[in-house]
């Protein structure tokens, strides 16, 4: 079973565990990065839903080339390497009569996911500019100037960190816009 297929924390392909207590448990899955250090078993399934490394089946876009298949989940591509992100979009509009339905499920994810991160990057910098607070003296140890400097610096970080993804989702628009075939033919 892929490590995408199922939820990181729990392998919900094997059966669950009778506990001591007479409830339920289900082992944790061989792929969890989260929880395989400290838990064998987890009681709630539902948990794993905010797991970072949770997929929802339902983002899944299945690839066939000739007699080549492949399963891409599209929140797992601002994961991969730029290089191989063309190469699944190559592989993608290569035979464009059988992967008609995830041409069209692609264009409108990556539509989607830019205008979702952008909204995410307005709101970051929407709180950054309404909760950072000017500190005179960046070396004091007060309590109150740690703490405002603590949540300048996480105000900042979160800012950054939602451009860097808008960037990267437009990146991968634009990407997908190249590797079109009409896209490439210019009058």
């Amino acid at each position: 079973m892929s490590k995408y297929q199922t939820c990181a924390h729990s392998a919900t392909w094997q059966p669950p565990i009778p506990l001591d207590d007479e409830e339920k448990g289900y082992p944790v899955g061989r792929f969890c990065k989260h929880a395989c250090r400290s838990m064998a078993v987890i009681r709630d399934p539902a948990v794993c839903e905010n797991c970072t490394q949770y997929t929802d089946p339902a983002k899944l876009i299945t690839i066939n080339t000739g007699d080549y298949h492949a399963d891409i989940y599209f929140d797992r591509l601002e994961d991969m390497p730029l290089s191989n992100i063309r190469k699944v979009f190559k592989l993608l509009l290569a035979d464009p009569w059988s992967n008609e339905g995830a041409i069209r499920q692609m264009t409108l994810y990556l539509d989607a996911a830019v205008i979702e991160s952008k909204e995410a990057w307005k709101q970051a910098s929407i709180e950054y500019q309404n909760g950072w607070r000017n500190v005179f003296n960046k070396k004091s140890r007060l309590k109150e100037d740690r703490q405002k400097l603590r949540e300048n610096n996480r105000l900042t970080a979160a800012v950054k960190r939602s451009k860097a993804r808008h960037e990267r989702w437009v990146k991968l628009q634009t990407c997908w816009a190249e590797a079109q075939p009409d896209a490439n033919t210019r009058v």
